[in-house]
């Protein structure tokens, strides 16, 4: 729900292009609060939720609802931690691995793992 949330207000910083210092004005937090909340390293409190909502001028409905479906990785959570290039391209790495492995669990039917799963024969 907290990544719903996050993406929500993360959209609205965007399309009202303001930053996330201005949200962080607004509410009298510190920057690295509001970025924390964005990046799922802190909950946002339902006070928080009313008066972000009330920052953009939006119902707290719609701060919750999953408008659509989320192209989100947690992976990239953590690109902004890492400093050197090798960590960074360790982490695509890990992210395409994960796309990978999300495409064939989606797409693993009950005929297509019945038949991985039968012995082979020289028949």
């Amino acid at each position: 729900m907290n990544e719903v949330i996050a993406m929500n207000i993360s959209n609205l910083l965007k399309s009202s292009r303001k930053k996330q210092q201005d949200l962080a004005d607004a509410l009298n937090m510190p920057k690295q609060t509001i970025s924390k909340m964005l990046n799922g390293a802190r909950m946002i409190s339902a006070p928080e939720l009313s008066k972000i909502a009330n920052y953009f001028s939006v119902s707290m409905d719609s701060l919750v609802q999953e408008k659509t479906q989320i192209a989100y990785s947690p992976i990239k959570l953590f690109m902004g931690e890492v400093k050197s290039a090798g960590g960074k391209a360790a982490i695509e790495t890990a992210e395409k691995l994960m796309d990978l492995y999300s495409f064939h669990h989606k797409f693993q039917t009950k005929e297509y793992i019945d038949k991985c799963n039968q012995v082979w024969s020289d028949e």
